[in-house]
């Protein structure tokens, strides 16, 4: 069939030319149905048994950012996932700061947050060392800008195994007009109890204590622990 006769038939067909008809819409390929499927259910059916390992990047682009950190935590090690997770929570999320690991970043900030938010109820406390269980293989550092709570710090090293840096400032900032000095800083009790913990420790290797009016009566328990050489005190 010659050229013209194809066209004058596909005319008179569809109506107009070939070369004006819009591209027909497909259907999509079978993985990408499959992977939306299996993202779509992955809070029911939390697995990547049968998924092959080229297809799990793609998958993780997919997964919800909303499962229950239990679930994600020992499961998904895919920065990509991470990377989603952190950038919906955080802001100026800088992984280089966090062993280059989005996974990481994204349990120290979570970490973080919950420690600078802790109220020192039983209750808070319940669901703070839930959280931190779940998060010990991932917590190497934290920075801790409030702890207003006061309360001992041996929940911190009990639950982080992997803890090698440690910067806190003890009581609340951004009180308002509700400023007490006495809400500021480190008192003697919390050097007390921080010291017992540096005592035990086998990977605190760097401590930070900035901002916490700090003398030499509080500064004497950290002082006299055997081994104190080995921290990097600020």
């Amino acid at each position: 069939m010659s050229k013209t006769a194809y066209a004058q038939i596909h005319t008179a067909r569809f109506g107009k030319a070939e070369e004006d008809v819009a591209p027909l819409t497909f259907v999509k390929p079978l993985t990408d149905l499959c992977l939306q499927s299996a993202a779509l259910n992955f809070k029911s059916r939390p697995t990547f048994a049968g998924i092959p390992e080229k297809f799990k990047e793609n998958l993780c682009k997919l997964i919800p950012t909303d499962l229950p950190l239990q679930v994600s935590a020992p499961l998904i090690e895919s920065d990509v996932y991470w990377k989603r997770c952190a950038s919906d929570l955080f802001q100026n999320c800088l992984p280089q700061e966090h062993g280059h690991s989005w996974k990481q970043l994204f349990f120290e900030r979570t970490a973080e947050e919950a420690i600078e938010n802790f109220d020192g109820s039983q209750e808070a406390m319940d669901a703070l060392i839930e959280l931190l269980l779940t998060s010990r293989d991932f917590i190497y550092k934290l920075q801790i800008r409030q702890f207003s709570s006061h309360a001992d710090v041996s929940f911190l090293f009990d639950a982080l195994p992997n803890l090698y840096s440690l910067n806190i400032t003890y009581g609340s900032k951004n009180v308002g007009m509700k400023y007490e000095r006495s809400i500021f800083g480190m008192k003697l009790t919390d050097a007390e109890l921080l010291a017992q913990q540096l005592a035990k420790t086998e990977t605190l290797t760097t401590l930070i204590l900035n901002e916490n009016m700090l003398d030499d009566e509080k500064v004497m328990p950290l002082f006299l622990l055997d081994g104190f050489a080995w921290f990097t005190l600020h």
